[in-house]
C-alpha cells in the first residue's frame, strides 16, 4: 500500500485544515509555490516546521534515477538490483541558484530545504501543511503517490481536522484568459475565497498532467474534497530562455493565489532549475482526464 513515511524515522505530522500538494508540473509552479507558502506570522519561533517525506510502497524497479527511466538491470536483475535501484537518488529539480550552483549545500537552502526531494511543512496555527514534491512524480508512479495523499487523508494518526485538498499547479491547457488563475473544486467543496475571484475551467478543459489527473481520480473516489488552483502552464525546454523567466512567473502567480486563500503568506523563492524538466512529456493522451467539476 503506498503512502508516506519520515525520511528520519520520526513520527508523521498531523495534517493541517488543508494539504497543499505541488508538484513538478510543466512550469515547475506547484513545487515552488508550496515551498514558498508561510504562515502569517512566518518569522515567529516554532511557527513552522517542515520535514523531509518519502513514498513507500512502490515497487522498487520503478523508481530509477529520475530522468534516466525504468529499466532491467545489466545482469537481468534479481532481488539485490531492486535494493540498489531503491537507494538511489530521486533527483532534486529546483535549488537556490540551479544548474549555475554546482552544489545546492554551496546556496541558502535553509529557508527553502530544497535539497530534500519530498518535504511536508507544518504550520504552527492549524491552517494548513504543504506537500512540495521537489522532484519528477515518474510515468508508473503517478497513481501511487496519489493513493498515498489519499492514506493520508483516512489514517487516523495523520488526519487530523484536514478537510480536504488543494492541488496547486500549472497546466498546458486550450482555455481563455491567458494569465489568469482558475480555481476548480471536487466533491462539492465550497470554492476558497481568492481575492481576484478566478475564473473556472470549463468542464471539457483536459488536465494534461497525470499528477494532477490522479489525484482529483483518487479524492473523487475517496469522497474528499479537492480544490485545483491553476494558471496556464508553459512547457521549459532550455533553461536560460524567457521560457524559464515565465515559468516562475507562473510560480509566483499560483502562490500568491494559494497564499491569499488561505490567509497565509506566500514569499518568492528565487528557486532554479538544475536541468530542464518535462514532466507531461512522457504522458500518452489516453492519461489526460476531463476536469471534474
Amino acid at each position: 500500500m503506498p503512502s508516506f513515511k519520515t525520511s528520519d524515522g520520526s513520527p508523521f505530522p498531523i495534517l493541517g485544515e488543508r494539504l497543499v500538494v505541488g508538484h513538478c508540473d510543466v512550469s515547475g509552479a506547484g513545487v515552488r509555490a508550496c515551498l514558498g507558502l508561510k504562515p502569517g506570522d512566518f518569522d515567529r519561533e516554532g511557527a513552522w516546521s517542515r520535514v523531509a517525506v518519502e513514498l513507500t510502497g512502490v515497487p522498487p524497479r520503478r523508481r530509477a534515477i529520475a530522468g534516466e527511466g525504468v529499466g532491467e538491470s545489466d545482469d537481468g536483475g534479481g532481488e539485490d538490483d531492486d535494493d540498489d535501484d531503491d537507494d538511489a537518488p530521486r533527483g532534486v529539480v529546483f535549488t537556490p541558484g540551479g544548474a549555475r550552483v554546482a552544489d545546492a549545500a554551496d546556496a541558502d537552502a535553509a529557508d527553502a530545504a530544497s535539497a530534500a526531494p519530498m518535504t511536508l511543512t507544518t504550520f504552527d496555527d492549524g491552517v494548513a501543511s504543504v506537500l512540495a514534491v521537489n522532484e519528477i512524480v515518474r510515468p508508473g508512479e503517478e497513481a501511487a503517490f496519489a493513493a498515498a495523499v489519499h492514506d493520508l487523508l483516512t489514517d487516523d494518526a495523520t488526519r487530523g481536522n484536514c478537510e480536504g485538498v488543494v492541488v496547486v499547479a500549472a497546466l498546458r491547457m486550450n482555455a481563455p484568459k491567458e494569465g489568469r488563475i482558475f480555481q476548480n473544486v471536487v466533491n462539492g467543496a465550497a470554492p476558497l475565497l481568492i481575492d481576484f475571484q478566478p475564473a473556472e475551467l470549463p468542464p471539457e478543459t483536459k488536465i494534461n498532467d497525470p499528477v494532477v489527473a490522479a489525484l482529483a481520480h483518487a479524492m473523487t473516489a475517496g469522497g474528499h474534497e479537492m480544490h485545483l488552483i491553476t494558471t496556464h502552464g508553459y512547457r521549459v525546454a532550455k533553461l536560460g530562455t524567457k521560457d524559464e523567466k515565465e515559468a516562475s512567473e507562473c510560480a509566483n502567480r499560483v502562490g500568491g493565489a494559494v497564499a491569499a486563500a488561505l490567509e497565509c503568506r506566500f514569499r518568492k523563492t528565487g528557486l532554479e532549475a538544475t536541468r530542464a524538466w518535462t514532466s507531461d512529456a512522457a504522458a500518452p493522451k489516453e492519461k489526460t482526464d476531463h476536469m471534474y467539476t
